[in-house]
């Protein structure tokens, strides 16, 4: 039976961790995972926040408290068995495929750290690994295959149909009372594996080896991380602290279509925490 359970750090964490204390950890999380994918030659890039931060403030956005990355299909199945059992150099490694999480996308997460939201779903400071998979051609059928994996990816967890009520409203409520009874009843049929196979087969489709545009199929961000592979994959190296980490040729390009043309002023709404109390054990 897959082990959905992470260890409960919640006994013994007893300091609550300031922005500048998560930062740091962070980069020490980042600096262990780039410093391993470069020793096995393993392609990755920064990506969303992490590399907005990285081009606007050679740091993380003041406000982050996660971290994110792309790493190509191919380079992504080998990390996963290059690394032996679920432990990255004192990191541990949640993936679907070692058997540990039922999310579609590997977390890297750092143990001693203990987020009292369990919604979370891996309770700890981690580094979100997104496969990047190949995509159609056609701008309009990249944007309706993303819309269909983002919708798949979510499924098992539209029982509450939270985006309904992100900007509640009388509209919404009724709509959420209409569309729970069938949507949890589908939800349930196959449970969290079956739709986590799922979506991983559905991200699988257009080979990232042939495609000539790539994105994260299932990172949930849609069309906005759709790129040229041959621009995204070429590495330039962009300075995070001390140190210099991947990101894609196409950063600004990237950046622009995530975040707008104005992504280098962050917007109020931008400056939300996704996380309100970190701790760490003493």
């Amino acid at each position: 039976m897959r082990d959905r359970r992470v260890p409960d750090a919640q006994k013994s964490a007893e300091h609550e961790l300031t922005q500048t204390e998560v930062h740091d950890r962070l980069f020490a999380m980042l600096c262990v995972f780039a410093d391993y994918c470069d020793a096995h030659g393993i392609r990755y890039y920064l990506c969303s926040g992490t590399l907005l931060g990285a081009m606007r403030d050679q740091d993380f956005i003041p406000w982050d408290d996660d971290l994110d990355v792309f790493v190509p299909r191919p380079d992504y199945d080998r990390l996963l068995q290059s690394v032996p059992g679920t432990v990255l150099n004192g990191y541990t490694l949640f993936a679907f495929e070692k058997g540990n999480t039922f999310f579609p996308h590997a977390k890297l997460a750092d143990m001693d750290t203990f987020i009292p939201d369990r919604s979370l779903g891996v309770p700890h400071l981690w580094l979100d690994i997104y496969p990047m998979d190949g995509l159609p051609k056609s701008p309009f059928l990249s944007a309706v295959w993303l819309r269909i994996a983002r919708g798949l990816k979510r499924f098992p967890s539209w029982a509450a149909l939270p985006w309904l009520l992100r900007r509640p409203t009388p509209g919404k409520q009724i709509v959420r009372l209409l569309l729970a009874p069938p949507v949890k009843l589908i939800g349930k049929l196959g449970g969290e594996e079956f739709w986590t196979r799922t979506v991983i087969k559905y991200a699988l489709h257009f080979s990232f080896e042939t495609s000539e545009y790539a994105g994260g199929v299932i990172s949930s961000s849609g069309p906005r991380e759709r790129m040229r592979k041959e621009d995204f994959v070429r590495t330039i190296e962009i300075p995070i602290r001390d140190r210099n980490f991947h990101a894609p040729s196409c950063w600004e390009r990237y950046l622009i279509q995530f975040y707008g043309e104005s992504w280098r002023i962050p917007t109020e709404e931008a400056k939300r925490p996704h996380i309100q109390r970190i701790l760490v054990r003493k």
